[in-house]
């Protein structure tokens, strides 16, 4: 793909799409779709079957008045948790994808088995399976955990001390 590999060369996506098919054809299009299915497959199983089990733990663990009283929490918790172990899955496959779409045409396999094993056999090049585990825990656990609900308590806090910057800021 390497739309952010080489944004000079694919200025916009139907024109990097349209550059991609023309120079590597229309296969090239679908370049690292099953690490990707099976990658997001795992991380989605994980993430949400975890949640419900770790929501369930920190409930216990709090017992039910502290439940009710900082659920907002606990469910950010639980998510976090949940990502945190999301993401062992995911990592693997999202390096073969990334590797896959972005190695210039012709240099690395394309195919899901032979990128795998050349990953595994370059480990030490690569970083393979999880050199990129830290990245995707520092976006993830972050991003995707307790910032997408309005209802928890990190982010109302986030939104006033929002709120008060642009109140208090210089006009």
């Amino acid at each position: 793909m390497g739309f952010s590999v080489n944004p000079d060369k694919y200025k916009g996506l139907v024109k990097g799409l349209k550059t991609i098919v023309a120079e590597e054809g229309s296969r090239a299009v679908w370049k690292g779709w099953l690490p990707t299915f099976f990658g997001y497959s795992a991380q989605g199983a994980f993430k949400y079957g975890l949640y419900e089990v770790f929501k369930d733990q920190y409930a216990n663990m709090v017992g039910k008045d502290n439940y009710d009283k900082y659920k907002g929490l606990i469910w950010c918790a639980a998510s976090a948790s949940a990502e945190f172990f999301a993401d062992i899955a995911l990592c693997p496959l999202e390096m073969v994808k990334v590797k896959v779409q972005t190695a210039p045409h012709g240099t690395f396999p394309v195919a899901f088995g032979p990128a795998w094993s050349q990953m595994n056999a370059k480990r030490v090049d690569t970083g393979f399976p999880y050199r990129s585990l830290v990245p995707l825990w520092s976006y993830n656990c972050s991003t995707r955990t307790c910032l997408p609900s309005r209802r928890t308590p990190i982010r109302k806090l986030l939104n006033s001390a929002l709120h008060l910057l642009r109140v208090t800021a210089p006009v």
